[in-house]
């Protein structure tokens, strides 16, 4: 069961704390009807026991279950000694727990107000119509490209001089890219519309045509980029039932991200020193 305690909360403990944890585990008649087992009075309730296994992404079994119930004894055992010892009452401690605390608190604001203000279907087809004005509609070009990515403009340089007497793209894009993923490939990217890269590249493909490379390195994040267009092709807009689960996520993001603005905006900040 090694797979299971490596997902679940006292994975760094060793085995040897489960060996005489289950020594001490026995069957008593007296466990209220709702819980899995009782520490020293306290019940571990089933529902806690079944929102480990879901949330660990473990298939329910009575060996999953066997190993689940360990850890939650464990964990109180631990916990009520902690506690016994003062540890809660720490600064340290408190300072971290206050931490847990507005993380979970943020969280399960974002989440209350998406389930309480849900996606309607109106406001999916107002986002597809949108998107799929922005994305140009059916007419777009979509660009099949291929880059090689170097440390230095002068790199870059030399490698367009070496494309214009004739070198083949993929093989310099094997040999010399530091991109390994797309080096793998001969350098090839996959398809994009234009709109879905960052502006400096966009900009360009749109006047390349089949076979073109651009005629100067481009400068990204560090590093200097030659690219390739390998074809073009007509775009074709996803249906809105294929869209579906992507414009909900966008929605709720979209949700989420004005409660922040509005709370912001409310909100008296006042900054020290940084």
């Amino acid at each position: 069961m090694k797979y299971i305690l490596k997902s679940l909360f006292f994975s760094l403990f060793f085995p040897l704390f489960f060996v005489s944890l289950q020594a001490q585990i026995t069957n008593k008649p007296d466990v209220p009807p709702d819980a899995v087992a009782l520490v020293d009075g306290v019940p571990i309730k089933k529902t806690a026991l079944e929102k480990v296994i879901t949330s660990s992404g473990l298939k329910s079994s009575a060996e999953v279950r066997g190993e689940v119930l360990k850890e939650l004894v464990l964990r109180e055992v631990l916990s009520a000694e902690a506690i016994r010892r003062g540890t809660d009452r720490k600064a340290d401690f408190l300072g971290q727990l206050n931490e847990v605390k507005q993380r979970l608190l943020a969280d399960t604001l974002l989440t209350e107000y998406v389930t309480q203000n849900p996606i309607t279907e109106k406001e999916i087809q107002a986002e597809y119509e949108r998107q799929k004005i922005a994305l140009g509609g059916d007419s777009a070009p979509q660009y099949s490209l291929s880059q090689i990515v170097v440390a230095t403009e002068q790199e870059g340089r030399d490698i367009v001089a070496r494309l214009r007497k004739g070198d083949t793209f993929d093989k310099l894009a094997s040999s010399l890219s530091k991109d390994e993923a797309s080096k793998a490939k001969g350098g090839q990217l996959g398809w994009f519309l234009p709109l879905e890269l960052a502006p400096v590249f966009g900009n360009v493909i749109v006047n390349l045509t089949k076979g073109g490379f651009t005629a100067a390195p481009i400068q990204f994040n560090n590093q200097w980029h030659v690219l390739r267009v390998d074809d073009t092709r007509p775009f074709k807009v996803p249906s809105l039932e294929e869209s579906r689960q992507r414009l909900v996520s966008a929605l709720q993001n979209q949700k989420r991200q004005k409660l922040v603005d509005d709370l912001l905006k409310k909100a008296n900040i006042q900054v020290g020193n940084l």
